[in-house]
C-alpha cells in the first residue's frame, strides 16, 4: 500500500539527482539520476515514515515547495484509503477508495486520532473507543496485555530512543563534556524502572536486528569517569555547585515533548545523576506540533532552541544515515538538528549511497555508526521493543516493525 501524506518538505537528498523520468507504458517508471544513489528505492518509493511519494503535478508542480500548498489541507492519495477530513490536532478521516486498483478495501472508513496524552490512549484503548494504538510505550505494556478483550503483540523494532546535544551550544561543542555526560547516565536502571525491562541496550543506532547492525561494546554508567573527563578538561564547580569554563556553566536546558511521563521520567533520572557531576537541567515541555515543527514555524528542534533533548527514531532498512548525520542535512536544509558534521563519517556516509553492495554498503555503515560512538553528538538511550495494542475483533492487522499500515485491504472489524 502507498499513500502519500503531505508533510513539510525537510530535505530534497536523492531527489535532486534525478535528471529525467520517462514512462514507457502505464506500468513502468525509469528514473534516471546524475550518480548512483543507494537509497533510491526507499526515498522514491517507500511508505515508511516520512518518505515523499509521486505527487499529482498538475496541482503542485508550479509551486517552489508543498510547504504552504492548500494540497496540505486534504492530500491526494493513491492508496486503498482516500482523506475525506482533516481536523488539525484533532484526527484524520479517511474511508475505503473505489477507485483502488486492487479493489476495495474491507474497512469503511478510519479515523486517525491525534492524542497527545498517553494514559488518555491507555483509557480510550480500555473502553475501546480506540480500536488500534502504535506504538505503545514499554511503560503501558503491562496494562495493554491486562485488557482481555484486546490483542497485544510485541517484537523487536528498528527504533531507538535517544538522547541529542545541539552542538551549536558552547559547552556541548567539546568531546568531553559529551562523553562525560554519556558516563553520568545509568541506562540500564531506565530500562529496568521506566521501560518495565523491554527493549535493549546499544550504542549502535541500528537496532541488533537491523541488517546493518554493527556491535559497538556499551559505554558503562561511570560517575568517576565523567567526574575526570570534566575535571581534565577545565569544568570547575561554582559557588553552586554546577560547574563552570570560561565564563560559561553547565546549566543546560531539556526539551521534550508534552504528555510523555516516560520521558519525563527518563529525564528525572538522569537529572539525578548528572546534578552529581555539577550539571543543572531545567526541562521545558513543548507541543509536539512546535516541537517538531519546521524552523520558520518556530520549530524547537529545527530552530536549535534546546541544549538536549529526547526523543525516538525509527530507521528504514536502507541503512542510509546521511538524512540525520551528514554535514548538508542541517536544519532548514534536512534534520541533523544535532549540527554534527564528521569528516570522517560524511566521506562513509557518500560512499555508501554510491554503492549499491550490500556488503560494501555494511562496511561504510559501521565506520559511520564508529564515528557517531566515539563523538557522541547522540546517545543511544534504549532500543525499543515494537508493540500494538488492538480490540480483538479487529481482525487480519499484520504489522511490520518498518512500516504497520503497509497492508490494510483486508483488515476489518
Amino acid at each position: 500500500m502507498l499513500v502519500c501524506v503531505s508533510s513539510p518538505e525537510v530535505s530534497r537528498d536523492g531527489w535532486d539527482l534525478i535528471t529525467s523520468i520517462d514512462e514507457p507504458d502505464m506500468c513502468t517508471v525509469t528514473i534516471h539520476l546524475k550518480r548512483p544513489y543507494a537509497a533510491y528505492a526507499f526515498t522514491f518509493f517507500s511508505s515508511m515514515g516520512s518518505n515523499p511519494c509521486v505527487l499529482p503535478k498538475h496541482i503542485l508542480g508550479g509551486l517552489p515547495t508543498i510547504n504552504d500548498a492548500p494540497y496540505n489541507n486534504l492530500p491526494v492519495g493513491i492508496g486503498p484509503f482516500r482523506y475525506t477530513a482533516w481536523h488539525r490536532g484533532d484526527s484524520v478521516e479517511m474511508q475505503a477508495n473505489p477507485f483502488y486498483f486492487r479493489g476495495k478495501p474491507k474497512l469503511e472508513r478510519i479515523s486517525f486520532k491525534i492524542v497527545p496524552d498517553r494514559n488518555t490512549v491507555m483509557t480510550q484503548i480500555e473502553t475501546h473507543e480506540v480500536d488500534l494504538w502504535l506504538p505503545v510505550t514499554a511503560n503501558f505494556y503491562d496494562r495493554a496485555k491486562a485488557i482481555a478483550s484486546d490483542v497485544v503483540i510485541r517484537e523487536p523494532s528498528f527504533s531507538y530512543d535517544h538522547l541529542d546535544f545541539n552542538l551549536v551550544r558552547p559547552a556541548l561543542r567539546e568531546q568531553a563534556v559529551r562523553e562525560a555526560l554519556r558516563y553520568g547516565i545509568d541506562r540500564e536502571a531506565m530500562r529496568m524502572k521506566i521501560r518495565h525491562g523491554l527493549g535493549s541496550l546499544s550504542e549502535d543506532v541500528f537496532a541488533p536486528n537491523h541488517p546493518d547492525h554493527h556491535p559497538i561494546p556499551l559505554v558503562p554508567f561511570d560517575l568517576a569517569k565523567a567526574k575526570a573527563l570534566l575535571d581534565d578538561d577545565g569544568w570547575k564547580p561554582g559557588a553552586d555547585g554546577i560547574r563552570e569554563k570560561n565564563g560559561v556553566r553547565l546549566s543546560l536546558d531539556f526539551a521534550v515533548a508534552s504528555g510523555g511521563p516516560d520521558a519525563d521520567a527518563i529525564v528525572e533520572l538522569i537529572r539525578e545523576t548528572w546534578s552529581q557531576l555539577g550539571v543543572e537541567i531545567t526541562l521545558r515541555h513543548y507541543p509536539s506540533t512546535l516541537m517538531f515543527a519546521l524552523a520558520q514555524n518556530g520549530g524547537i528542534l529545527s530552530g536549535g532552541k534546546f541544549d538536549v533533548t529526547l526523543f525516538s527514531w525509527t530507521l528504514d532498512a536502507s541503512g542510509d544515515l546521511s538524512d540525520l548525520f551528514s554535514c548538508g542535512q542541517f536544519p532548514p536544509n534536512g534534520q541533523n538538528i544535532m549540527h554534527w558534521c564528521d569528516p570522517v563519517a560524511e566521506k562513509a556516509m557518500r560512499a555508501f549511497q554510491a554503492q549499491y553492495d550490500e556488503q560494501e554498503q555494511k562496511a561504510h555503515d559501521f565506520m559511520v555508526t564508529d564515528r557517531i560512538a566515539a563523538d557522541v553528538p547522540t546517545i543511544v538511550v534504549d532500543v525499543r521493543d515494537f508493540i500494538v495494542a488492538y480490540n480483538g475483533d479487529l481482525k487480519n492487522f499484520r504489522p511490520n516493525v518498518v512500516a504497520p499500515f503497509d497492508d490494510m485491504m483486508t483488515v476489518d472489524i
